[in-house]
């Protein structure tokens, strides 16, 4: 009998994947929820063998902001979408500078732990979680917010090999 193959991907983004259609007050319980969750989502990994795809938001690489800072796409290629409140950008105005303070919008510790378990692949959600059909974006502010995912995540000695749009937003070629 032929084994069938099951491939999980699992989008890693935090409230960066909410933070236009939910508050943070309403939403934090179950982002810390998905923190606590994550280390025993990957003990039964290992346990059954799953392998997974982890798709993350390039935000949350960083250790702080002054680090993510260093690889924020020039203010010319950051999103400029006619829904001002689909960017994340004016958040850092807001949040807490580094995961002890801002445990919904930073994860490197989790990051790391996802690295160091076997099966277990770190992908790309963008750096922003950007969003590639909506009004008043450009193909350069995309091409500019790959470009920073990668780099951040090569900076963290990640290579990433996968993409998952954000709400699976597509532009047919």
């Amino acid at each position: 009998m032929k084994k069938g193959t099951l491939i999980v991907s699992l989008d890693f983004e935090l409230f960066w994947g909410l933070h236009d259609s939910r508050t943070l007050a309403s939403y934090q319980e179950n982002i810390l929820g998905g923190r606590e969750a994550i280390p025993r989502l990957l003990e039964l990994f290992v346990r059954h063998g799953v392998h997974a795809t982890w798709a993350t938001v390039g935000f949350m690489f960083a250790e702080d902001y002054e680090e993510l800072r260093r690889f924020f796409p020039a203010e010319k290629n950051r999103p400029s979408y006619e829904n001002k409140k689909l960017s994340p950008y004016p958040l850092f105005q807001e949040i807490g500078r580094n995961e002890a303070e801002e445990p919904c919008f930073y994860a490197p510790s989790l990051l790391r732990r996802i690295a160091e378990t076997p099966g277990q692949e770190i992908g790309s959600h963008t750096f922003s979680h950007y969003y590639c059909r909506e009004a008043g974006q450009t193909v350069e502010q995309f091409e500019a917010d790959m470009r920073a995912a990668v780099a951040i995540a090569e900076s963290k000695g990640y290579s990433l090999r996968s993409a998952v749009l954000p709400r699976n937003q597509t532009v047919p070629a």
